[in-house]
């Protein structure tokens, strides 16, 4: 039996940019999204616990747990102190960003929590209590976003120079 070939990253990497980009791929992409990587790679914190056995993670979106006389994420936060706090170390909100489309994942602005959620204060209270984690979709960005907006202008300082890739055809 032939022994299997284990991927690089960059193979990896190579293998999903041109999935994803298919003609368009060219070796310019793979360059440019490995010097990226390789710059923030370093800046990333190295949490020096780890997750064990005796975790447990609630993944859920802002709303799930609504009460008419409140915003959710208060009811969320109540409901978790009430009912579930000693069963979950985590909670995971999914996008709770002001969005276009997209069920959350078309985000205008990365700043801000969407109003009829709540705001940050509430999710500073949750993160008080459980550890924290939340989609932050970077990957995705309405075509109503600021940022957005400031790319098809060119302009200056293009944010997106820093943090994106353009691929023309």
């Amino acid at each position: 039996m032939a022994k299997q070939h284990k991927q690089s990253i960059k193979e990896k990497l190579q293998n999903h940019l041109e999935f994803i980009y298919k003609d368009r791929y060219n070796n310019d992409l793979l360059e440019k999204t490995q010097q990226l990587i390789e710059k923030y790679a370093a800046k990333v914190p190295q949490k020096e616990q780890k997750w064990s056995h005796e975790d447990s993670i609630l993944i859920t979106y802002g709303d799930s747990v609504v009460d008419k006389d409140e915003k959710p994420l208060k009811t969320l936060e109540r409901f978790l102190t009430d009912y579930i706090k000693e069963t979950i170390s985590t909670v995971h909100i999914l996008p709770f960003f002001p969005y276009s489309s997209d069920d959350g994942f078309s985000v205008i602005d990365y700043y801000a929590v969407r109003g009829d959620l709540g705001g940050w204060e509430d999710i500073e209270h949750l993160g008080q209590k459980y550890d924290l984690m939340a989609d932050l979709v970077l990957n995705h960005i309405s075509v109503k976003s600021e940022w957005f907006q400031n790319f098809l202008e060119n302009k200056s300082p293009p944010f997106w120079a820093r943090h994106a890739v353009t691929v023309c055809t």
